[in-house]
């Protein structure tokens, strides 16, 4: 019984994000009857925000969820701010993709964001390096470079305000508008 890992399960490839929770899991019950009892928290606990939009009718939802770790997709990303680049951009839901819109009751073109409210002291970054081959029906592991900055700046990912947000929703709409154009 490895960090509540039954059989065989300790001995499969688990993801490093799995891990940390796990992992965690266990330091907080053994934390618990001590005065550190909120060490693992004053540690790594941090919140996200994540939200969506219709363009329709232009209702919000926006939900706060607590982190203790970040797992970072790095599929295409040469950099780790490239990869939080990518994670925090604004993104517009479309096609197939659409959002199921409660005020509008039917699924309708809308805006995805996520932000970060509050960072830990330390920040786990969980770097997802496992994709799927479509093509050949497989789980494939990234072996690109991924390169580090010395100092690692995370305001342009803090959810500041609001306008921030429109912001992001103004550049998703002009890169929409672009692609459209070059498609024409």
């Amino acid at each position: 019984d490895s960090f509540g890992w039954r059989g065989g399960q300790s001995s499969e490839q688990h993801d490093i994000h799995e891990l940390t929770h796990m992992f965690f899991e266990v330091l907080e019950r053994c934390l618990r009857p001590t005065s550190a009892r909120a060490l693992m928290h004053e540690l790594y606990g941090g919140t996200i925000e994540r939200g969506v939009r219709c363009r329709t009718c232009g209702y919000s939802s926006v939900r706060t969820e607590d982190i203790q770790d970040v797992p970072l997709y790095v599929r295409n990303a040469a950099t780790v701010t490239a990869a939080l680049d990518d994670q925090c951009v604004v993104e517009q839901m479309v096609g197939a993709n659409q959002y199921e819109c409660g005020e509008c009751d039917a699924k309708r073109d809308a805006f995805r964001w996520q932000r970060f409210r509050a960072l830990p002291p330390v920040l786990i970054l969980s770097l997802q390096r496992f994709d799927f081959d479509y093509t050949r029906g497989v789980r494939v592991k990234l072996s690109s470079e991924l390169r580090f900055p010395r100092v690692l700046h995370m305001h342009p990912y803090m959810s500041t305000s609001p306008e921030q947000i429109e912001r992001g929703i103004a550049d998703a709409e002009q890169r929409q508008r672009k692609a459209d154009e070059e498609a024409a």
